[in-house]
């Protein structure tokens, strides 16, 4: 009986898990509207290994771009590497799994191939939405869950625009110096939504930054809806259907969640240049279904599902928070 079941759990895998993989990856990763957006914007890179992962960093300005003298020629050039002023971000892979469980009584309660197959996809499934959750936390709060979790927006985003992120320390001036994020100060209650808005977005345009994304709380949300059902009154503009990703803030789709928190519980607003940042995973963790094993103490079996991975940045001064923290 035992090996029956196991049989046909195994069997499941190798017919479903196996033809579905890839969807599978894609439930987790479009789960996390960040996600999704990195992703329609071709900025998840798939990487085979090394021990960490890197990707090059631009600081907007270097002072090895000049004009040359001796020949009236603009003279393009990155900063030199081997004067020790440039280097890119360093992220370590961070390994998540999520353990499936079928114990004895869920085995000799489901010992069709029907019910052992419906008993898998559930299990599955869930699996699916835990994965889900876990990433999107770490996305917002990188202590959430774990202190191997990835580096999330609260470190990427700080109130003062700084700290080491990517292994990066503006705080050691030179070069690094500008490896800082875009902030502002608002009003807790969100009373100033439209004014703060305003000048965040005018800081990125200054740096050059092209915003895609905003992602705040619920409450903010809200606060954003009715000040612009305000504004419609007065322009008898049409606003969209008030539902997920369609209200817009010059033209940049707005996503809200529960999880815009700071490490000082106060909510925060991120607005983001998707064109610098992105999410990396491993080729062969990127949603790895194992085969199930049965357990050596106990009468049951389980399955790991793996991933590795984490957000990158290579253009901090391009993104940007509001903090809404003033009384």
């Amino acid at each position: 009986m035992a090996s029956s079941a196991n049989a046909l759990l195994t069997n499941y895998v190798a017919s479903t898990m196996d033809k579905y993989r890839k969807g599978f990856a894609d439930g987790v990763h479009d789960t996390c509207p960040l996600l999704y957006v990195l992703k329609r914007r071709g900025n998840m890179r798939v990487e085979d290994g090394g021990n960490q992962f890197h990707t090059s960093v631009s600081l907007d300005k270097s002072n090895t771009t000049f004009y040359d003298p001796t020949s009236d020629a603009v003279m393009h050039r990155t900063n030199d590497v081997k004067s020790g002023q440039f280097k890119g971000t360093v992220y370590d892979w961070n390994f998540l799994t999520t353990k499936i469980i079928i114990n004895a009584k869920e085995k000799f309660l489901n010992t069709g191939r029907s019910a052992i197959f419906n008993l898998g996809r559930a299990k599955i499934s869930q699996a699916k939405e835990s994965l889900a959750e876990v990433i999107d936390d770490n996305i917002f709060d990188s202590d959430a869950n774990s202190a191997s979790a990835f580096m999330g927006l609260d470190l990427l985003c700080t109130d003062d625009g700084t700290g080491v992120y990517g292994g990066l320390d503006p705080g050691d001036g030179g070069v690094y110096a500008a490896w800082t994020n875009q902030h502002v100060d608002g009003m807790a209650n969100y009373s100033d939504m439209a004014e703060k808005l305003g000048e965040l977005w005018r800081k990125l345009k200054i740096v050059k930054a092209i915003p895609r994304v905003i992602v705040m709380t619920g409450d903010g949300y809200g606060a954003y809806e009715a000040v612009g059902q305000n504004q419609a009154k007065f322009t008898d503009q049409k606003l969209l259907d008030l539902g997920f990703a369609e209200l817009t803030y010059k033209g940049i789709p707005i996503y809200f969640t529960d999880k815009c928190v700071d490490g000082n519980s106060k909510d925060v607003t991120y607005m983001l240049d998707v064109r610098s940042l992105g999410f990396y995973v491993h080729r062969q963790r990127n949603v790895e279904v194992e085969p199930w094993r049965k357990a050596e103490l106990y009468d049951e079996w389980y399955m790991n599902i793996n991933w590795m991975g984490g957000l990158w940045c290579e253009n901090r001064r391009r993104q940007g928070v509001i903090t809404w923290k003033s009384t």
